[in-house]
């Protein structure tokens, strides 16, 4: 048995993201800290590491107890699916916890973000004394593992969210950083893509909303302009790129609003459309094909870049295997020390009893330098005994 290891967990691939919650622990920081310490007691966990992502709640944890019914229901109440809960054991909980640091098992294959919420997570319950020595393991060893994943597989070079292929598109215009964009929408897609373009240096936006306070409110962050979609038919300001993303279901940017708001120089712009079904009209599209981007190309440079991402998993799979087995290795090592660790002293304790007890009066009849010789002699036989049983168990695993 690897240290009584076990995983209870539940995803988006078991439940909705909106029942998610039910399955959580509620609160952060000091709350989250006291509960979490509340449920080791109560369940006599040993080591316990909690994680609660947008789309994943997961437990891990070693136990002498078993991990029943009962125990699941005192972990996540009585108001919750109890079929939609994985349970993992020992090796398959070691391996399936490889996978969901990899992002084998995320909602985005080949995610990165994953791996940064399990260190900051275990970072935080390690300083609470929630975790010891072989959480500590398993941690580092997952970590290293997912980096070698992430380095020697492409799982995670081709983006897949359409923003971030659209900027990836984008910058093979070679605009300048003084490029100036139109932003149609203000919601979390627009969001994005701000964030996407002002990590790019580009810090000149124009942003026009049907409700012109968001529109203000993602303007004053950037430090833009903004407008009502109304304003959008007046604006006149130069502009070198458009990017529309609404809930609208017909089209904003008509061909004669976008031959309006350019001075009539349609073809010398950009033309970026992530709506659906669509915020720029098909044939401002069609005729500045050279210039325009629109969500079905991207989609589908989506669905191609998935596809060599899960084409990867194999090869992923392949390095999680290595680093299972550096895991299980690295466990029994530390397993064997700790054993060991009271042999020293035990062995240190038999010499001095047979020195003061066993062997106190033939020890006093002999000569000084007989006494010497066995001394040195018990010293000897000391230092072998520690390191012979050692070295022995060592061998046997290897």
């Amino acid at each position: 048995m690897l240290s009584n290891f076990h995983i209870l967990t539940i995803s988006f691939k078991e439940t909705s993201l909106e029942d998610l919650a039910n399955y959580a622990i509620q609160g952060q920081g000091d709350a989250l800290r006291l509960e979490l310490l509340k449920v080791r007691e109560q369940l006599k966990i040993d080591e316990l590491y909690y994680l609660h992502t947008c789309n994943r709640i997961l437990y891990f944890f070693s136990t002498e107890d078993p991990v029943d019914q009962n125990f699941v229901k005192q972990l996540f109440g009585n108001s919750v699916d109890y079929s939609t809960i994985l349970h993992k054991q020992d090796l398959d909980c070691l391996s399936y916890f490889l996978h969901v640091a990899s992002s084998l098992h995320s909602m985005v294959v080949g995610e990165r973000e994953i791996l940064k919420q399990i260190k900051v997570a275990y970072d935080q319950q390690a300083k609470w004394g929630l975790t010891s020595d072989n959480m500590r393991l398993v941690i580092e060893h997952t970590i290293r593992g997912a980096k070698r994943v992430y380095r020697e597989t492409s799982i995670s070079e081709r983006p897949i969210s359409v923003v971030s292929i659209a900027i990836r598109k984008l910058a093979e215009f070679s605009l300048g950083k003084d490029a100036r964009f139109i932003l149609v929408g203000a919601g979390t897609t627009i969001r994005l893509v701000v964030k996407h373009l002002t990590k790019k240096g580009f810090n000149q936006f124009t942003i026009y909303n049907r409700s012109i306070s968001n529109a203000q409110r993602l303007a004053e962050e950037v430090e833009g302009s903004a407008g009502s979609l109304v304003d959008l038919a007046n604006h006149r300001s130069p502009f070198d790129c458009l990017i529309a993303c609404t809930a609208a279901t017909d089209p904003i940017v008509t061909y004669e609003l976008a031959s309006q708001i350019s001075n009539q120089r349609v073809k010398e712009k950009i033309w970026i459309d992530l709506g659906m079904p669509g915020d720029i009209e098909r044939s401002l599209l069609s005729q500045c094909a050279d210039g325009a981007i629109d969500l079905q190309t991207l989609e589908k440079l989506s669905e191609g870049n998935l596809k060599v991402r899960l084409d990867e998993v194999q090869n992923a799979e392949s390095v999680l295997d290595q680093m299972l087995t550096e895991l299980t290795d690295a466990l029994y090592h530390r397993k064997i020390e700790r054993a060991f660790q009271l042999i020293p002293a035990q062995i240190k304790s038999i010499k001095q009893k047979a020195y003061a007890e066993v062997f106190q009066k033939e020890l006093q009849s002999i000569d000084p330098d007989a006494q010497e010789l066995i001394t040195r002699m018990m010293d000897y036989m000391e230092k072998k005994c520690i390191g012979i049983p050692m070295k022995a168990a060592k061998e046997a695993i290897l």
